[in-house]
């Protein structure tokens, strides 16, 4: 049987991974016995939304490790693959970086700790994020998904607009109630540690996927054929 790429009816020429392989961390920056590549999620693909999609790929890693939310294991990512692609390629830490400022944060503990903010580049985003979510759609149900797409990320804030602290306090709060709706979902991934999900189906025509990255990026996707 002629088998077709998830996201359009091109001929499948290889397997993709969902998400990017480049999110879990080699052996070589593991310590002894640790293993975040097993059991990979790969669905079919074509080379259009594989192989061709491979720079949108490590600008999903960069945000990801950029961001404040997250465990040791995305610290650990940062200070090994992803300097070491930077050191490689410094144009493409000045294209990352563009328009960074610093800022002050508040800890879970009410601390201030200095950060950085950095415009993100949504577009380009919203698509890698797109491709995962209908990785993930079309292996749990073997249907490809052609309805609407909406996404929700509880790393991405607002610093430029007058009501920033009001915007802000509106994404955390949303923020929180997705994670407590989702709680009582079955949880899916084999590296939880990297990467791990939870699915919503309201019918055929209306779903949710609730992804977390280094147990603390979350990205939820909604899918509704009238979006």
């Amino acid at each position: 049987m002629r088998k077709t790429c998830y996201m359009c009816e091109k001929e499948a020429t290889s397997d993709e991974h969902v998400p990017p392989r480049c999110l879990f961390p080699e052996q070589k920056d593991l310590p002894k016995g640790l293993d975040f590549r097993k059991n990979l999620i790969t669905v079919p693909s074509c080379d259009e939304h594989n192989s061709q999609k491979s720079k949108d790929d490590e600008y999903l890693l960069f945000l990801l490790l950029s961001a404040a939310q997250g465990n040791g294991d995305k610290q650990r990512h940062f200070d090994t693959k992803l300097l070491r692609a930077l050191k490689r390629r410094l144009h493409v830490l000045e294209t990352f970086l563009k328009d960074m400022q610093p800022i002050s944060m508040k800890t879970e503990n009410g601390e201030i700790d200095a950060g950085a903010a950095f415009r993100v580049d949504v577009p380009r985003f919203e698509n890698v994020v797109k491709h995962m979510a209908m990785g993930i759609y079309f292996k749990h149900y073997e249907l490809k998904w052609s309805g609407g797409f909406r996404m929700f990320a509880n790393g991405m804030f607002d610093m430029t607009s007058p009501h920033a602290n009001e915007i802000n306090k509106t994404i955390s709060e949303v923020a929180s109630e997705i994670s407590r709706a989702f709680v009582d979902e079955a949880t899916y991934g084999e590296n939880g540690n990297i990467f791990s999900y939870k699915l919503y189906s309201g019918g055929e025509d209306r779903h949710a996927i609730f992804m977390t990255f280094y147990e603390g990026f979350e990205i939820t996707v909604l899918l509704q054929s009238n979006v």
